[in-house]
């Protein structure tokens, strides 16, 4: 069977345009799913954040209440700022993006959270010595 030019010019064009249509659906459907699964993630990081920020609140006025009944009794206390609490959440929080949680996870994570917690307090507790020493001369 013989094929002359025009007919095999119109096979190739059918042929060409039906695999750069499935070339074009396939892209787009992979641009397609790679954003929706971005952007449910950001979602979800966003999410986490507001958790982190909204539990870090609740626990410094859970922190200061208690602090001022102290203080109020005579107890010298020391009060951290709300970003010292945010910090801390925020760093805790990161076990939540682990797939697997286990105990040595678990440990290692929690002693990173201690070591941020305890430096973001030095930090504090100079800022405010040096604070209190302006506000002193």
């Amino acid at each position: 069977m013989q094929i002359d030019a025009a007919t095999a010019t119109v096979i190739a064009a059918i042929v060409g345009a039906g695999v750069g249509g499935f070339v074009t659906l396939f892209g787009q459907w992979l641009v397609t799913l790679f954003g929706q699964r971005l952007t449910r993630r950001s979602e979800e990081r966003r999410h986490i954040r507001q958790l982190v920020v909204q539990t870090a609140i609740e626990n410094w006025r859970f922190t200061s209440d208690a602090a001022e009944k102290l203080a109020a009794s005579g107890y010298p206390v020391d009060r951290y700022p709300l970003d010292s609490f945010v910090l801390h959440m925020l760093k805790l929080s990161e076990v939540l993006d682990e797939r697997r949680i286990t105990p040595e996870l678990v440990s290692k994570k929690l002693r990173e959270v201690y070591a941020v917690t305890e430096a973001a307090g030095e930090e504090i507790r100079k800022h405010s010595e040096a604070q209190r020493g302006r506000k002193e001369t």
